[in-house]
């Protein structure tokens, strides 16, 4: 009698979805969660593709002609923004977090304020006040040496520093109040200066934490486009922009985004290595924030004279020159088709912030029930979507537009390419890892207790996460306010997925890249502005309520 291998593929199938392996690996959670963490990988899947075919003739000529100053352009942006952020992340950090000085509770949240400044608005904004009809030369005169040429590399590194330090200062100055006060105790009865605590102990203990915002910042310049245009630095994403609309090979831009790839990720392991080997368990006393009391008259003055100046050059400056040109420019440019651009710009942030809040929700929530190698996978996976550049995403998911308008759009109707459906894909892609910390660490406050209550009762597991979510809403929001304030200020997604779709990130760049219209522009920033500060300051004021009772 011949073997037909029946019997054995029975057992196999029993064994796949009828038994404890089934329920614990192949769910609904854990099927939902893999589905989505391949849709949010697949830019990557289709840029890997792209490397193994015949390389174009636009790629040829990109290679002997372009690539060598990309890549060195790139490497000096990143590394010149990455020591200023270092500098002005830090130093603030620290003083706020160790000194009583007076403001110092002002100064601890206003410096988060130039987050909501983004790049492109810095850099317009600075170039116009430093040239040669702007005002500083009517304030200094025409040999001044303030007179400094934005529109430059260095200009450029400026302006990334100035409005992405708030990420570095963020991550150090919750990492210098978790110190704890006992080792920087024990190093003042060693005789060390307060300079010298700063610089061997207070900074190495904080440095995973510093190197998570220095992270978020590298991958910040690797992905902006409007910033390195208008000042004209060719760097790797102006590029893939050039590769596709002007030399319009898809291949070559492809090329270009995988070599883009490889130092995200490298970037991102070295990282987690770095995070791996430095943990410290520190001996936290949370009750003592201002381990060194009360500055003298002249040290309170140095350090609010040096806070005082940061503020004021990194927003107060360039918003306060947005003011007076919208003041000048308001009655021409706020009209009905202004207020539908504000209208439709705030309900693509706020639409698309809800869709990636649940599929972060979806897959944290995944983890925390699924104790099991693939639901971490899935949700590391997830997290990847964030060390692509911005160009990165942006060329992938318009392949992947361009072959599913090719393959399915010519018979079902249906086409992808320049829609709102890719442009919210894009984002998610984009800011999908913006959500998982806060959203996890409201996971983790709630408890596993909880958890084990609710299932012990009888609950399923989604009204179990209904009973979750009602105990973690200044989680919630604080990741809402996060990913809201991020697709407001994006422009650079918005401008390669969309470039027919309006928002009022488009609307700035496009009327500062005429040297004329740069005033126009204001009304546009300072919305941006206005809108990303509130809910900043509402998620600020939130996170700072949960403290209170839970204190």
């Amino acid at each position: 009698m011949l073997w037909d291998g029946s019997d054995l593929f029975h057992k196999i199938r029993n064994i796949l979805f009828h038994s404890w392996y089934s329920k614990r690996y192949f769910n609904s959670w854990t099927i939902s969660s893999l589905a989505v963490s391949l849709l949010i990988a697949a830019p990557i899947f289709f840029i890997i593709s792209h490397v193994f075919l015949e390389p174009s003739d636009a790629w040829l000529h990109i290679k002997k002609t372009w690539l060598n100053e990309y890549i060195r352009n790139t490497l000096l942006l990143v590394v010149g923004t990455a020591f200023f952020t270092f500098v002005l992340g830090v130093v603030p950090a620290w003083l706020v977090s160790v000194y009583r000085f007076p403001g110092h509770k002002f100064f601890e949240w206003a410096f988060v304020l130039p987050l909501a400044v983004p790049v492109y608005i810095m850099s317009y904004t600075y170039a116009d006040m430093f040239s040669s009809t702007g005002l500083m030369r009517k304030i200094f005169g025409r040999e001044s040496f303030l007179l400094f040429e934005f529109k430059s590399l260095s200009g450029a590194i400026i302006c990334f520093s100035f409005s992405l330090y708030p990420y570095v200062y963020l991550m150090a100055k919750n990492a210098f109040k978790q110190q704890s006060a006992l080792v920087l105790s024990a190093c003042r009865l060693f005789c060390h200066s307060h300079f010298s605590i700063f610089i061997k102990t207070a900074i190495p203990l904080a440095f995973p934490a510093i190197s998570a915002g220095l992270l978020l910042v590298v991958m910040e310049v690797m992905s902006d486009y409007g910033t390195v245009s208008y000042c004209t630095c060719p760097t790797f994403t102006v590029g893939i922009f050039k590769a596709w609309y002007s030399l319009e090979d898809s291949q070559a831009a492809m090329r270009l985004s995988a070599i883009l790839l490889c130092p995200a990720f490298s970037l991102w392991i070295l990282r987690w290595f770095v995070v791996r080997n430095r943990l410290h368990d520190h001996d936290v006393n949370v009750g003592e924030n201002r381990r060194f009391g009360r500055p003298s008259f002249l040290a309170n003055t140095i350090i609010v004279s040096l806070c005082s100046l940061m503020l004021f050059f990194t927003f107060v400056l360039p918003v306060s020159q947005l003011i007076y040109w919208a003041y000048q420019t308001a009655g021409e440019v706020v009209n009905s088709a202004f207020l539908s651009l504000v209208k439709t710009s705030v309900c693509l942030a706020l639409g698309t912030a809800f869709i990636t809040l649940t599929i972060a929700v979806l897959i944290t929530y995944t983890v925390k029930i699924r104790h099991t190698y693939l639901a971490q996978g899935v949700a590391f996976v997830s997290k990847s979507g964030y060390t692509l550049p911005a160009a990165v995403v942006a060329i992938s998911a318009m392949t992947m537009c361009k072959w599913f308008d090719d393959s399915i759009g010519e018979w079902s109707g249906w086409f992808l390419s320049n829609s709102t459906a890719a442009l919210v894909f894009a984002y998610a892609v984009r800011f999908l890892a913006v959500a998982f910390e806060p959203v996890n660490s409201g996971f983790v406050n709630v408890g596993h207790s909880v958890t084990q209550t609710c299932f012990s009762l009888g609950s399923k597991p989604l009204r179990t996460l209904v009973v979750h979510l009602q105990m973690m809403k200044a989680y919630l929001f604080s990741a809402l306010v996060l990913i809201f304030v991020d697709i407001l200020k994006e422009f650079n997604l918005t401008f390669l997925v969309g470039p027919t779709y309006e928002t009022l990130a488009t609307d700035a760049y496009s009327r500062a890249i005429s040297e004329e219209a740069i005033p126009h522009s204001s009304c546009s920033a300072l919305t941006i502005i206005f809108i990303s500060s509130v809910f900043l300051l509402c998620g600020k004021m939130g996170l700072n309520r949960l403290n209170n009772k839970q204190s």
